[in-house]
């Protein structure tokens, strides 16, 4: 049996690899980082959206969500990004720190991932990681840039 910090990391190992498959046979919410439940939703529906007709995610998977995190602001503002309801430009506004910063610019590069605007999607990847605040989005976005988790 795995410990949470080794199902953690083999979750994200699988996600950065782009191996969304293996990334979903993987995560167990119980047995991942609670500190990191957001962010394993987001890398949820970023492979869902990669491996499925995105249109029925969005819509039935984002419905769920959007209701849990519904009393956070910032999340709410996050997923809202990932499912494509809201501009990448008025979430990066939004976003007070550091970490908020890194976290809008990786999920904007996500989302244009997702639709095949590769180019734009590497410059969101690279702004994510010139922030350096080493939270699980810098790292993602640093395995996007250099093919590899930091």
């Amino acid at each position: 049996m795995m410990t949470t910090q080794e199902r953690t990391l083999q979750c994200v190992r699988a996600f950065a690899g782009h191996d969304y498959d293996g990334f979903l046979k993987t995560y167990k919410p119980d047995d991942v980082d609670r500190n990191h439940t957001f962010q394993f939703g987001q890398m949820m529906c970023i492979s869902l959206q990669r491996l499925g007709p995105r249109r029925s995610v969005d819509e039935t998977v984002a419905a769920m969500l959007l209701k849990i995190w519904a009393p956070c602001a910032w999340e709410s503002a996050l997923l809202r990004l990932t499912f494509g309801q809201a501009d990448i430009a008025d979430v990066v506004n939004l976003a007070q720190t550091d970490v908020q910063r890194c976290q809008a610019h990786y999920y904007a590069g996500a989302r244009l991932q997702t639709f095949g605007e590769s180019a734009s999607a590497q410059l969101e990847f690279e702004t994510c990681v010139r922030v350096e605040c080493r939270c699980l989005e810098f790292h993602l976005a640093w395995a996007e840039v250099y093919g590899r988790l930091r």
